[in-house]
């Protein structure tokens, strides 16, 4: 870690400074949540929120890693960055589902060459799907209907695994531990 760049100036400051810390967001949200048994929609949209600024931050610490190994800058090439994205994603699924979900997150559609929609992957819908619940309650008297009692609300449940941001803040405090 070289404190002199800052956060954003190495991929270890921008693990260790903002990747890390998304996580601990997110954990103190669910926990506070969990706590006061905040089931709102409100409240499990903001979880989704935190969850997402998680995700897309541990996503974003291969390419800080592949921009510091290189000597210059003009030596970027796509194709290496996605060999070490590759690399890793064999080694660590969870890493490749993270990327999966920040890229539903970022494109909201994902489609194929050709512009295809591709739908083997997961879309930005797919993370927290909404769904009506309606209760209806008639009341009877002497066989004929007096009244209706209609209630509505959305509920949202979350389509996505929360221990994937436990794998990889683990994996990689582990990294910044080892190194």
């Amino acid at each position: 870690m070289n404190c002199f760049l800052g956060p954003l100036g190495h991929h270890k400051n921008y693990i260790q400074d903002i990747a890390l810390d998304n996580c601990i967001d997110y954990y103190d949200l669910i926990k506070k949540n969990e706590s006061k048994k905040k089931l709102a929609t409100s409240d499990k949209s903001k979880e989704l929120r935190y969850f997402l600024n998680a995700a897309e931050s541990l996503n974003n610490i291969l390419e800080y890693m592949y921009i510091d190994s290189l000597d210059k800058i003009e030596e970027y090439k796509t194709e290496d960055l996605n060999k070490l994205k590759n690399d890793y994603y064999k080694k660590y699924s969870f890493l490749e589902e993270l990327s999966d979900i920040s890229n539903a997150y970022k494109h909201r559609l994902r489609f194929r060459r050709g512009n295809k929609l591709n739908n083997s992957k997961i879309h930005a819908k797919d993370l927290m799907p909404n769904k009506l619940s309606v209760d209806i309650n008639f009341e009877h008297e002497n066989g004929l209907c007096k009244g209706v009692i209609a209630s509505t609300k959305y509920l949202y449940e979350n389509n996505y695994n929360p221990d994937l941001i436990n794998k990889a803040f683990k994996y990689w405090i582990d990294y910044i531990n080892k190194s």
